[in-house]
């Protein structure tokens, strides 16, 4: 990152790294993914739901067709289905994480933050229209955050924490790619609202726990800068590092594929997680005191 790009990180919140990851580390993660899709076709199978599965499907769409008209069954998000090998090229990704140091340039440690993501992303399906908020502004299961403002702060600020985001397939306007209000970390953090849940009841994946609920930064806050909305259109390889503290949403899929895209966090491993999980150190001034390898990762989870 030069320093016209990490300027812009800090006045506005994010930068986009265009081209960081290559096909071998997309070509991993969408392998890891597509077992994420077998296991879930294993399960419909058993229950009776499904006899096919759809292995010849093009990755942003075979998910689609595996659930077919079982929409209840479709997964909100990935998280303990994460410690797979393939998984490991993009969270202990030296390029990747040659960045993060430049924004935690104090870090002695660097950690994988424990809450690292995968959503498929379905079209026209509400329960994964994600509403405007700062990620610090919540808790694990998606409440709002009640944790005194100094303390996280301290663990979740600009020189504590930094967000990732990377599609696994182009994010445009029309498959729901982000949408950011550049500048607003800037506000600090705002109390948010509990409005709901995403989804009433959940068959699979890990919503059960996690991410469960729709907690939103005042409205009022939204009205009063929604003239500054931007998209944040990008595509494969391109990753998105943004401000803990940053307003932000991941947009309406309107289109006829599976937005897959992946979302993780590092964080100055001398700080709060404000969570029972400490996830695991991905660099370190001491590099045997960090995750090495995929097999590594796999020997680890997520609790």
């Amino acid at each position: 990152m030069d320093r016209a790009q990490l300027k812009h990180f800090n006045e506005n919140g994010y930068v986009v790294m265009k081209g960081l990851l290559d096909s071998e580390t997309l070509d991993s993660v969408r392998e890891g993914c597509d077992q994420l899709t077998n296991e879930l076709v294993q399960k419909l199978i058993s229950k009776g739901k499904r006899s096919e599965e759809f292995k010849d499907e093009p990755f942003e769409t075979r998910l689609l067709k595996v659930v077919g008209d079982n929409i209840e069954y479709a997964p909100l998000i990935y998280r303990y289905e994460l410690h797979k090998g393939q998984f490991f090229k993009l969270f202990g990704n030296v390029r990747v994480l040659e960045v993060v140091r430049q924004i935690l340039s104090s870090a002695e440690d660097i950690r994988i933050f424990p809450n690292y993501s995968i959503r498929p992303k379905f079209p026209n399906y509400e329960p994964h229209d994600v509403v405007w908020h700062q990620d610090a502004g919540l808790s694990p299961d998606g409440k709002p955050n009640t944790a005194p403002v100094s303390e996280r702060m301290d663990a979740f600020g600009r020189d504590a924490t930094v967000n990732c985001w990377a599609p696994l397939v182009p994010a445009t306007v029309e498959t729901g790619c982000m949408k950011f209000i550049p500048g607003s970390q800037k506000l600090g953090l705002l109390e948010h609202k509990l409005l709901g849940r995403y989804r009433e009841t959940a068959n699979y994946g890990t919503e059960s726990k996690y991410s469960t609920y729709a907690a939103q930064v005042p409205i009022e806050v939204i009205k009063e800068h929604e003239p500054e909305i931007i998209d944040v259109e990008c595509d494969p390889g391109d990753v998105v590092f943004f401000s803990n503290i940053l307003i932000h949403r991941g947009g309406f899929n309107h289109s006829k594929i599976v937005r897959w895209s992946v979302d993780w966090r590092y964080q100055d491993a001398d700080k709060e997680t404000h969570r029972e999980q400490k996830g695991h150190v991905m660099w370190s001034t001491d590099p045997t005191q960090a995750v090495a390898n995929a097999e590594q990762w796999e020997q680890l989870s997520l609790v």
